[in-house]
């Protein structure tokens, strides 16, 4: 099980395995291949050849106990540089000051529709399926296309079990089972099933006098099953059904100190289930072919109140072809072809785009009621060089179709990484990404159907360097992301095709900037104590022209984690987080406006971000405990987070006449505790 973070141009694979007892010297050797290089991992005493690259290494133990993530392996990438803090419960990714839907979420090499549950409680994969995750927060390699953003593929685990394995885990949140087994020596299967229950005690803590009335929710369940056949020597066949089911509810009696036009039923449900299939077969001499398609269904239905009622259904067919070529050991040739469709219907009842204020109430209504084929298709090259034993480069191009706009886009990408000796590395990327304008952003009264695609060049410069003496592993890398034809709300209008003059609502005509600087320094794998600090110093920003640059709605100057965990010994250990970072900025209201005929007033903000919240500081603690019998084991944990009780706030609110403001703050400490049983 390996976390593979692309730092710079290339990854650094953290490689998730079981250490043995201290003292023990047995040893089982293990080779894996990432995108760039082999690298080796030693379970027990370690050692690296001295031409071999720094390698950052996690063991699985660090990972799963990390304070505040629930034993949640995905959850983990919120604490590595790169990733600004996402609001409280919001499971929103923003990655190098991209927005949440410009990065890209993918299971196999396939789009993943939801990556964590409502409030974030867990992701959607089950932990134990997992083999490993690549983050790359920028410049990923021609393989990936449609995002400007970063990357989260996640791998599910290949290797055939000698028999069949099961547990259960039990929190205040959710429970759920796993279980593996082998087919005959030539196969596995394994499966996954969780549910959430909050739902069942979390409308009694609602006051009677609220103006809450019902929660029938927050409520969610997933599922998954994988099947792994390897009928040849050669050949791997390899089979995925998940799904998930995500609904929160809320039923509003009224409040006469807020919107008085505010009441009745806040609902959402998201939904997803996919089927996928893969056939790997490797020919003689090395050359090796990926085969793979999926398809599935996605469905969104939502209301707020009187003002938002909206049902979306999006059929998904994905396909992938991947021939790499080794053509010598210092070339390799991988290339391919992509596709991406999407039969999806649409119908809303909402406020049109361009009215940008805290409340729906006085806003223009806009429906739609539509349904569309629309497919993308993709062809990259990558070459893979190196010139001498200490430089590798890679360089390819990918040209995108992006059915929706019908346009073609080109994104050459080059990534450098040189060998300054066996504890010193250099790398270095730059490369072109685009991302297709959102489905709202085009169609029917909503949007504008001659937006382009925006675009961004990214840039990379890094180093790493491991200190064995000190048990450190240092990576620092400098990033620069520009950004062009960013997608801003207008109130222009324009001539149709017919002669009519229809408003415009979006253009293209912002532009942007993310730049900043990751440091992650990591403790050495295989000692009592382990733990890493990742803080990222970072700037983003969007202007057009008449506006001066100002700060993205999710830029975060500062984020900092610091994680310590320590093994006690007989089964103990004992982990600390500590997270630290700048509030997000906000749209301050300066005025209202009372409207006679809807009862109500009607905000008016300033032209950009002018508020900042404060800074955000939070200590989570958990505390496990192993017990190991000779057919089974048993385990408990108890993690707590925000330890001190910090008020965080996390937004801001407002009286009915905008007249008076207030914080929202986030959860207060929460406790849990988890129990887990396996054999």
């Amino acid at each position: 099980m390996s976390l593979r973070v692309f730092l710079g141009g290339f990854f650094v694979i953290f490689t998730f395995y079981s250490l043995p007892a201290i003292g023990e010297k047995k040893k089982e050797k293990k080779t894996e291949k990432s995108e760039d290089y082999y690298v080796t991992v030693v379970k027990g005493k370690k050692e690296k050849k001295k031409e071999e690259a720094p390698e950052q290494v996690l063991t699985k133990e660090e990972v799963l106990k990390i304070p505040g993530t629930g034993g949640d392996l995905l959850k983990s990438i919120q604490n590595l540089p790169g990733t600004a803090r996402a609001p409280a419960g919001s499971g929103i990714l923003v990655i190098r000051g991209s927005a949440p839907g410009d990065s890209l979420v993918m299971l196999e090499g396939h789009p993943l529709p939801l990556l964590y549950h409502f409030g974030t409680f867990s992701s959607v994969i089950n932990t134990e399926l997992i083999s490993d995750i690549e983050f790359i927060p920028g410049n990923f390699p021609v393989r990936y296309g449609r995002a400007t953003g970063g990357l989260i593929n996640v791998t599910t685990k290949l290797e055939v079990p000698k028999k069949w394995s099961g547990m259960a885990d039990v929190d205040l949140i959710d429970a759920g089972i796993f279980f593996k087994g082998n087919i005959k020596d030539k196969g596995m299967i394994a499966g996954s099933v969780r549910r959430s229950y909050v739902d069942a005690f979390l409308k009694y803590a609602v006051p009677d006098d609220s103006s809450i009335g019902v929660i029938a929710a927050p409520v969610y369940y997933d599922y998954q099953i994988m099947s792994l056949i390897k009928p040849t020597k050669r050949d791997e066949l390899k089979f995925i059904i998940a799904g998930d089911d995500d609904r929160v509810e809320l039923i509003f009696k009224g409040n006469e100190e807020g919107d008085p036009g505010f009441k009745g039923e806040i609902g959402t449900n998201l939904s997803f289930h996919i089927l996928q299939t893969h056939w790997k077969h490797v020919f003689k001499g090395g050359l090796s072919y990926h085969f793979s398609f999926q398809t599935g269904y996605q469905g969104a239905n939502g209301k707020i109140g009187s003002y938002v009622d909206f049902k979306f259904q999006n059929f998904i067919l994905s396909h992938f072809q991947v021939l790499e070529i080794p053509v010598s050991d210092f070339l390799e040739i991988q290339t391919g072809f992509d596709f991406l469709g999407r039969n999806y219907w649409a119908k809303a009842f909402a406020p049109a785009a361009g009215f940008s204020v805290e409340t729906f109430s006085g806003a223009e209504i806009g429906e739609i009621d539509t349904s569309r084929w629309v497919s993308g298709e993709a062809f990259f090259l990558q070459t893979k060089m190196m010139p001498s034993e200490r430089l590798k480069l890679i360089g390819g191009v990918r040209l995108d179709y992006l059915g929706f706009i019908k346009d073609f886009e080109l994104h050459p990408r080059v990534l450098a990484r040189y060998e300054v000796d066996s504890k010193t590395s250099l790398n270095a990327g730059v490369g072109v990404y685009t991302v297709e304008p959102s489905m709202v952003e085009l169609i029917g009264d909503w949007g504008n159907p001659n937006l382009l695609a925006p675009r961004a060049i990214h840039y990379t410069l890094g180093v790493e360097r491991h200190f064995p003496k000190a048990w450190l592993n240092v990576s620092l890398q400098f990033f620069w992301k520009s950004l062009d034809r960013v997608v801003m709300p207008s109130d222009e209008f324009y001539l149709n095709e017919k002669g009519e003059w229809v408003a415009e609502r979006y253009n293209n005509d912002g532009k942007g900037r993310s730049y900043g600087l990751e440091l992650l320094v990591k403790i050495d794998s295989g000692h009592r104590i382990s733990g890493w600090l990742a803080y990222t110093l970072s700037k983003s920003e969007r202007w057009k022209e008449g506006i001066a640059p100002y700060p993205f709605q999710y830029d975060q100057p500062h984020v900092l984690t610091l994680l310590i965990q320590g093994d006690l010994g007989k089964g103990w250990q004992l982990g600390a987080r500590f997270r630290l970072s700048s509030g997000n900025p906000y749209q301050r209201i300066i005025d209202s406006v009372f409207l006679a005929n809807y009862d109500t007033y009607v905000p008016i903000q300033e032209e950009r971000p002018g508020g900042r919240l404060p800074l955000f500081h939070q200590l989570d603690i958990r505390l496990d405990k192993k017990f190991n019998f000779r057919y089974w084991w048993f385990a408990f944990y108890i993690d707590v987070m925000n330890v001190y009780y910090a008020k965080n706030p996390e937004g801001v609110s407002y009286n009915y006449d905008y007249s008076e403001s207030g914080y929202i703050y986030g959860l207060p400490i929460i406790p849990s505790l988890g129990l887990q049983g396996g054999f």
